[in-house]
């Protein structure tokens, strides 16, 4: 074989080839992007579901939707009865902490916002309307999932502002209301 010959081959094999090595480099710039987004979720929601996390990245849920979709309810039941407590906001930037949200980030500033001024009623209608869109995508053992993952949260908020021991629960009745609506709209 001449020199030639040889370099047109390697030429044609490294064209023709060229194609599937950037598609498979694609594809796998893809699985890593998908896998970055389900340990973000994973921090979120503090679900470690590999199914559930995979199916909410391939819906299109990222960390900040699922941030949403995460601190929505607790910003709700606590303002709720129409007062925040201090340790209800406190507790409310500690789950937000706890999700991944770190305090320098925009995300958690706007909690903050929301922490100081009652949110308007179109936030919740919002959370709802999306609630009601992404449940027929989900299986039962999904929806639990995410169930179990926001209402504890939710009742931890509803439970912060404390009360008297031995005689009240320091929910009120309020905050009991919106969480019997919040394990409604993810059942």
């Amino acid at each position: 074989m001449t020199n030639t010959l040889q370099a047109r081959g390697r030429a044609l094999h490294e064209r023709f080839f060229a194609r599937v090595n950037r598609e498979r480099l694609e594809a796998l710039r893809d699985a890593m992007k998908a896998e970055e987004e389900a340990r973000a979720l994973e921090d979120v929601l503090g679900v470690h579901d590999e199914t559930l996390l995979a199916h909410l990245v391939s819906l299109g849920l990222t960390h900040d939707t699922v941030a949403a979709l995460s601190l929505v309810p607790l910003i709700a039941v606590a303002w709720s009865d129409k007062i925040l407590q201090n340790k209800e906001r406190e507790a409310i930037l500690l789950e937000a902490v706890s999700m991944g949200i770190h305090p320098s980030s925009d995300t958690y500033h706007l909690i903050e916002q929301w922490l100081t001024v009652e949110p308007n009623e179109q936030l919740v209608a919002d959370w709802s309307a999306y609630v009601t869109e992404l449940k027929p995508h989900l299986s039962a053992e999904q929806l639990s999932g995410m169930r179990d993952a926001i209402l504890p949260r939710a009742e931890r908020i509803a439970r912060a502002s404390g009360g008297f021991p031995g005689i009240t629960s320091g929910t009120s009745a309020e905050e009991r209301l919106s969480l019997e609506w919040l394990a409604g709209m993810l059942s």
